[in-house]
């Protein structure tokens, strides 16, 4: 086998990474407090124009769904021009996306400005800031990604307070334009995004491996029955390839001839799979991670939406149910502070955390609908106790397709993963407000809800336990 050097970036695991946290803690401060503060200043504006409530709930779907909608474009873009450079793009699509929002009066106008525009734009940031933080980080993964979510916290709890005094002295318009120039700030958070090969540390690499030894070692693995490892392994042997392309052999070269013959519909399909490196569905465990974690962030983010709703059925106030949030976002920002550190107490991965962590909000969940309003401990513990389970939720379905997947192919599969998302949001959104409509109430929601978490929990027990007895059964098989 010819080997000759090659270059592998390692993680710096500290050092600048962590001004990388604060640009992740930044941008998603701002990008949170938008969505947060938009319905707060926009709800009576739309009324005065005359927006239906299907117009109003159209312009807040599109811009929740559009921005995971582009995931497949932006690893593309990741991939091409870097963290920094989709940084401030993300920044610049933002910004205008906001200000035009803020001169727009029709509802074609909200489409294009808020709907689209600046939906790109956060979708655009989202995926970059992911993968940054990931980049820079391995060992230390989880202690920074909870720092920066909690940064991020901040934002949902600060900014109904700063809209509500904002709107107190200024115009709809004014406002819209002063949270555009707050949202100017991601332009520094962009600027924080220095490429990790500025910090991080190389080791050498073998640069050129025959494709017929990485198949001798795949169908090794596949004979032990190690599917995770499996799965992992192909991951990276896909990865040699790319540093083979650069020096072909004279078979590889040879094999190139029949692609040049195939048809161009062929060319222009496997052309669309390599650049959004599609390969990855090709392992069927994080296919199953993959739809787990998408019907999970629906259901969790649909009944963060449902919670003030069901509160103010039972008979809350505003002023009482906006309490209630506040505690529960406490909770919730507490939890993903402490995330790190209870992963590493009890040394398990943050797929086995973020199953518990589904569990426990489940259970929480499940009094909801039976929850006493006139007990007031009784509903300040189910917000600590509901969000905190939230906090974890979320620190853990973020780092769980890091552990997984190779940073290298990290862009990828988060906009795989964002895609996805968007089309449940998409789609399930109005199922859920067609259920609405139909029952009179949102405890079927609620009810619905819990099944697509417990769902997650389910499929994701039975490939463990599945995955182990492969490995059990060909550890006995070698044994004899």
């Amino acid at each position: 086998m010819s080997k000759s050097a090659n270059k592998k970036t390692i993680a710096p695991d500290g050092g600048w990474g962590w001004a990388i946290v604060a640009a992740h803690g930044i941008y998603f401060m701002l990008v949170l407090s938008i969505f947060q503060s938009f319905g707060l200043m926009y709800k009576n504006e739309f009324k005065r124009i005359g927006f239906t409530g299907a117009e109003s709930s159209i312009i807040l779907a599109t811009n929740g769904g559009l921005c995971l909608l582009c995931g497949l474009i932006n690893g593309f873009l990741l991939n091409k021009l870097g963290i920094r450079k989709v940084g401030y793009c993300s920044a610049a699509l933002m910004v205008s996306g906001l200000i035009l929002t803020a001169f727009s009066t029709t509802f074609y106008q909200f489409m294009i400005s808020y709907g689209i525009i600046t939906s790109v734009g956060i979708g655009m940031g989202m995926s970059s800031y992911s993968l940054a933080i990931n980049s820079y980080f391995n060992k230390n993964r989880s202690k920074a990604t909870g720092l920066a979510m909690t940064a991020a916290g901040i934002g949902i709890i600060l900014s109904p307070q700063l809209v509500s005094v904002l709107l107190e002295n200024y115009t709809v318009r004014q406002t819209m334009l002063i949270i555009s120039a707050v949202a100017a700030h991601s332009f520094i958070a962009a600027s924080l995004l220095q490429p990790v090969e500025w910090h991080a540390e190389t080791e050498d690499l073998p640069l050129e491996v025959k494709e017929s030894d990485v198949d001798d070692k795949l169908l090794e693995e596949k004979n032990n029955g190690n599917e995770v490892e499996d799965n992992m392994l192909s991951i990276r042997a896909s990865m040699i390839s790319l540093d083979v392309y650069h020096h072909p052999s004279d078979s590889a070269k040879n094999c190139k001839r029949p692609s040049e013959d195939a048809s161009p519909m062929k060319r222009f399909t496997k052309s669309i799979i390599n650049v959004l490196d599609l390969k990855l569905l090709k392992d069927p465990v994080f296919v199953n991670m993959l739809f787990g974690l998408s019907i999970e962030y629906f259901s969790d983010f649909n009944f963060m939406w449902v919670i003030p709703f069901v509160l103010m059925e039972k008979g809350l106030s505003v002023d009482e149910t906006a309490t209630f949030m506040s505690i529960y976002l406490i909770g919730d920002i507490s939890l993903k502070f402490l995330a790190p550190f209870v992963a590493a107490a009890v040394k398990r991965s943050s797929r086995f955390m973020l199953i518990v962590s589904i569990i426990g909000v489940v259970i929480c969940r499940m009094y909801l609908p039976i929850l006493s309003i006139s007990n007031k401990a009784m509903l300040i513990a189910f917000a600590i106790c509901t969000g905190g389970f939230r906090g974890l939720r979320l620190v853990y379905w973020f780092l769980t397709v890091p552990e997984y997947i190779p940073v290298e192919r990290l862009a990828s599969a988060f906009g795989l993963l964002y895609t996805l998302n968007g089309i449940f949001m998409i789609f399930g959104g109005p199922a859920l407000g067609l259920l609405r409509d139909k029952t009179g109430n949102y405890t079927a929601s609620v009810i619905l809800l819990n099944c697509l978490a417990i769902y997650t929990v389910v499929t994701w027990i039975i490939e463990m336990v599945y995955t182990k007895m492969k490995r059990s059964q060909a550890s006995n098989d070698g044994s004899r």
